[in-house]
């Protein structure tokens, strides 16, 4: 499965006083959590992971798990699928303790090819600016409007999006991806390379693209020609300018380079794109 594709069903939304147990436990379904209070540590198939306010947990069903601390803490808790293949299941499913676990009594348990740590417990932490998104998620399960379980998933599933770039991305690459981002949109008219980007951001070549790709999906160097043939389609569907102009305007210094970035992004050449599209607007 791609993460992409998901389409969350949220079983339960609760905020819990959690009383810490020595008691391991296993849920069937999968359980999201997001730290209210500021410490507590959890202990995931033996291994301990100190939490505090803002920290998210995502554990898979199967696992065995428990909370400690040494007195009661505050935690959301979402109870989850990541499809809605089981959603005649509505009731909140408890974890069991984990000598009474039933490995067939599972709900869901999906395998993910493009982020393969999600197929483990993950804990992420300095998530806290994720609240409000959260408490969207409460709310919506509080006052139980119309569609509210179709709004919940929205939200929760651009939440898991945003909680996996922070996974793979760490705040310093972001900012730097950022700062490049915002040099290609202002620039992307002058003479571009990578050599000119790594000394914008401070890094190598080959780990700026790493980041790069990371971030964005694709390397520098086809960043700066998406997007500049996406400025070209714009003059070429809104302005009567030559196309060697255009091409001159988006930071092409040869035209047949233009005219064949243009056509393999779009499977047309500038003159039949202006054709196609001037008639539309």
């Amino acid at each position: 499965m791609e993460l992409q594709d998901i389409n969350p069903y949220l079983r339960f939304v609760q905020i819990i006083n959690y009383n810490p147990t020595s008691e391991y436990f296993i849920a069937v379904d999968y359980h999201f959590y997001f730290m209210i209070s500021e410490h507590c540590i959890l202990n995931a198939e033996n291994t301990e992971y100190p939490l505090q306010y803002g920290s998210v947990v995502i554990i898979p069903p199967g696992t065995r798990y428990k909370f400690y601390a040494p007195c009661k803490f505050k935690i959301v808790s979402i109870n989850f699928d990541y499809t809605q293949n089981h959603s005649h299941i509505v009731k909140e499913v408890h974890p069991v303790k984990a000598d009474e676990f039933d490995s067939d009594s599972i709900i869901e348990r999906v395998y993910f090819e493009n982020f393969k740590f999600l197929n483990e417990s993950a804990v992420i932490n300095h998530m806290g600016h994720l609240s409000e998104h959260i408490y969207s998620v409460i709310d919506e399960f509080t006052y139980k409007k119309q569609l509210y379980r179709t709004a919940a998933s929205t939200i929760f599933k651009n939440l898991l999006i945003e909680i996996t770039r922070n996974i793979i991305f760490d705040t310093k690459g972001s900012d730097v991806i950022d700062k490049i981002l915002d040099f290609i949109h202002c620039n992307y008219l002058s003479n571009i390379n990578n050599e000119t980007l790594s000394q914008i951001a401070g890094y190598h070549p080959y780990h700026l693209n790493r980041l790069m790709k990371q971030a964005t999906g694709t390397t520098l160097r086809q960043y700066l020609i998406g997007y500049r043939i996406e400025a070209a389609k714009d003059y070429l569907r809104n302005t009567n300018y030559p196309i060697s102009k255009i091409s001159e305007m988006c930071g092409y210094n040869n035209f047949c380079n233009f005219s064949s970035d243009f056509r393999k992004r779009t499977g047309l050449t500038p003159s039949d794109y202006r054709i196609e599209t001037q008639h539309l607007l």
